[in-house]
Formats: structure tokens, sequence, C-alpha cells
């Protein structure tokens, strides 16, 4: 019982435990550990029911934009804040998944800033921010369009930390 708990402890910091016996000698058990952790404050949204993050110094600010202040032109939603105009997109066509944002009388914003523009990602709810542990994507998967990285929660629930840049283009 008490290795299967340095064993936990280990695989949640990324590294492993290994046990070594040698008849005559005795037992060692080996533990590996990353030297380093990338740890990254982010704004946890919900998109299309599930939780992602954004890195909270890509974001200019959140906001929630009444229904009745986004306007369509030329096939395109955008808002005015703060005199400028913003264009606006919803996260889940961005990252090409099925969602529909709900109807509420005003849309949650992340308003993320880029080339001197502000651009705004509806999501369907802000959820808070939070400390994440940065896990790099299996190389094997190559690039992701729209994700950096990913973390885990608490529950150990899979969180895509987005790419702003990816977003932005």
């Amino acid at each position: 019982v008490g290795l299967d708990v340095v064993h936990t402890l280990a695989h949640g910091l990324g590294g492993a435990v290994r046990a070594e016996s040698v008849t005559g000698r005795g037992f060692d058990v080996i533990l590996t550990a990353p030297i380093t952790r990338s740890v990254l404050r982010a704004a946890l949204v919900e998109i299309a029911g599930e939780a992602h993050a954004l890195p909270l110094a890509r974001i200019e600010r959140l906001v929630r934009v009444p229904v009745a202040d986004i306007r369509a032109v030329e096939g395109r939603e955008s808002f005015t804040w703060e005199g400028a105009p913003v264009g606006l997109v919803p996260a889940a066509r961005a990252l090409g998944v099925e969602g529909e944002a709900p109807a509420a009388d005003s849309v949650p914003v992340v308003l993320l800033a880029g080339a001197g523009h502000l651009y705004g990602l509806a999501v369907d709810r802000f959820l808070g921010e939070q400390d994440l542990v940065v896990r790099a994507l299996d190389a094997r998967l190559g690039k992701v369009p729209n994700v950096a990285a990913v973390s885990v929660d608490e529950a150990g629930a899979p969180i895509l930390i987005l790419d702003v840049d990816d977003l932005l283009r």
C-alpha cells in the first residue's frame, strides 16, 4: 500500500517509480522525477461542454457582452468595446467542435489582443482561474491546431490549453 502511494505521487509529477531486488543484497526503490515543472496561470472557460484554458498573460480582458450589442456586418459578428470594433467568433466554431452557446441576455467573451487589434472569443461560460501544471502533447500527435499543451484538473480530467496565436490566425 505504501509503494502504491509513492507511485501515485511520482506519476502525478510526471515521474516514475521502479523497484529492484537482488537476492541476498536487498531491495531498492528508484524514484525518477522531472527537474522542472512548468506552471501556468490560466483562465478556465467552458466550450462545448468541456473545460479549456487560456494563458492569463495573453488575455486582454474577460467581459460579458449584451446580446443586443452584437451586430452582424458582412456575415461576421462584432461589437464595440471602449469605442473600438471587436470581431467576435464563437469558440466552438474556432475549435471545430459542435456546440451551441446557451441562450442568455449576455455572452461571455474572452478579449484577445493581437497585431494592434482586439478579437473576441465567445465561450459558453467562465469557470475561474487556476494554476495549471503544463504537460506537453505527445510528439507523435504533431502540431494540434489551436492547442498548445494539456493539463489535468484535480479530478484527473484533461484540460486543453489553447494556443492563442493559432486562434488569432
